[in-house]
């Protein structure tokens, strides 16, 4: 990212995650090695985190090194910040967060936290051997790491159907999406990000013919309203949406044919 332009690698690993893992990052908080260690230095070692599996759904089943936002948050006070916060001018120390101030962005830690106390959510913990698996290189050196995805949406998807949207879930929209682009994978990229944010996907194909732009079929778009504002926070930039069907056989309540537009728009 830094290499793309200076001073947004950070920016570029957050948008990697959301290609990696198939959905939007609206919020984020990303905790350097640096400032967890200084953070350590003032509030003392992490100790006891297993005492947390209680407050996860399957708390149980995870690394006990999950918990670490957990018993960070719980020795938390603004002491203790204050008295850190000037070691945080070193610029290797730093906190990513979408939220602007570190102020906001430990508040925002303990409403996480505070919330995770009553809720009792399901924990993803991408470090583990469920998700994580690790072998030598394609070059043959080091070891490379890579995420199952396809465990990861399973479990994601099984667990937000238990949040989905009231009025997402009463339209049951079904989504068709046909790749004109002429670049190969998007059709599937697309359609695992729609699964994921909670809406069906009954096919995606090549379109018949390339096209320029990419265009939003819609037969009746009232009924969908809902279900076409979560479809567009996955599509950067402004799209053509028609009150009808393709030229082509069809039968999804959203057909969407994508664009030679799609990999110049979605990129870093």
């Amino acid at each position: 990212g830094n290499q793309l332009e200076e001073g947004r690698g950070f920016e570029y690993a957050i948008w990697q995650f959301e290609q990696l893992l198939g959905s939007n990052i609206d919020q984020y908080i990303w905790i350097t090695a640096s400032a967890n260690r200084i953070f350590s230095e003032k509030l003392g070692s992490s100790t006891g985190e297993a005492m947390y599996a209680q407050y996860y759904e399957n708390g149980f089943d995870v690394n006990q090194d999950a918990f670490f936002i957990n018993s960070f948050v719980s020795k938390l006070g603004w002491l203790n910040l204050l008295i850190s916060s000037e070691k945080f001018k070193d610029s290797q120390a730093n906190i990513y967060s979408s939220i602007p101030t570190l102020m906001g962005t430990i508040i925002k830690l303990k409403q996480i936290h505070t919330a995770t106390l009553s809720m009792k959510p399901h924990l993803i913990d991408l470090g583990s051997s469920k998700y994580l698996s690790s072998q030598e290189s394609p070059i043959g050196v080091g070891i490379s790491s890579y995420i199952n995805t396809d465990e990861y949406d399973n479990t994601w998807r099984t667990f937000s159907e238990r949040m989905i949207d009231r009025e997402l879930e009463k339209e049951r929209v079904r989504v068709e999406i046909y790749n004109g682009s002429g670049m190969s994978g998007y059709a599937s990229q697309y359609a695992r990000r729609i699964r994921n944010s909670g809406c069906e996907v009954v096919r995606y194909d090549n379109a018949p013919n390339l096209q320029d732009k990419t265009e939003f079929y819609v037969p009746k778009p009232k009924e969908f309203e809902y279900s076409l504002k979560v479809i567009f926070e996955l599509f950067p930039g402004t799209y053509e949406t028609i009150e009808g069907r393709p030229s082509f056989m069809t039968t999804g309540d959203v057909v969407i044919i994508l664009g030679k537009d799609i990999p110049t728009v979605y990129s870093f």
